[in-house]
């Protein structure tokens, strides 16, 4: 593996877009695998968090799962799974 991380090590795995908001993975295990360079794998539904509400393909108005930019961090402290500032609870609107 590259980056400085080893196979089965606990990474972060940040979602980066220009809107600033924080969508991250924690402890997720870095497994190397035969990807071309500079991409990455993430299994899904655990991977939806990385990807943002608002930023759809144009033309088939789907998720932009196949091209998400990510960066990893060595795993912090914080529970294992995923969050989103976007998908915080006081953003949910009230169900009916």
């Amino acid at each position: 593996m590259q980056l400085g991380f080893s196979d089965g090590d606990l990474v972060d795995v940040h979602g980066e877009y220009a809107d600033g908001k924080d969508r991250v993975l924690r402890k997720f295990r870095a497994v190397a695998c035969p990807t071309a360079r500079g991409c990455a794998a993430v299994y899904y539904p655990e991977g939806n968090v990385l990807v943002p509400l608002d930023d759809t393909v144009v033309g088939s108005n789907t998720p932009v799962s196949k091209g998400v930019i990510i960066r990893l961090e060595p795993a912090g402290d914080g529970p294992a799974g995923g969050s989103s500032e976007e998908n915080k609870q006081e953003d949910m609107p009230a169900t009916v």
